[in-house]
C-alpha cells in the first residue's frame, strides 16, 4: 500500500496485479518509484527492469 501521490506522479486508486507475469519482482517496483521521485539507477536488488504500469 502506498499513501501519497509523489507530488502528482503517482495515480493512485488502483490495485496492480500480477499473477503469471514474468517480472513480479518487488525491487522492480522499487526501481519504478525511484525513477519517480527522479532517482535513475541502473538496478536496485535483484532486478534491473522496471514495471510498466506504475
Amino acid at each position: 500500500m502506498l499513501v501519497g501521490g509523489a507530488g502528482g506522479r503517482l495515480r493512485g486508486g488502483r490495485v496492480l496485479d500480477y499473477p503469471g507475469k514474468p517480472n513480479r519482482k518487488m525491487c522492480s517496483l522499487y526501481l519504478s518509484l525511484l525513477d519517480r521521485c527522479d532517482i535513475h539507477l541502473d538496478r536496485f536488488g535483484d532486478s534491473n527492469e522496471r514495471l510498466a504500469e506504475v
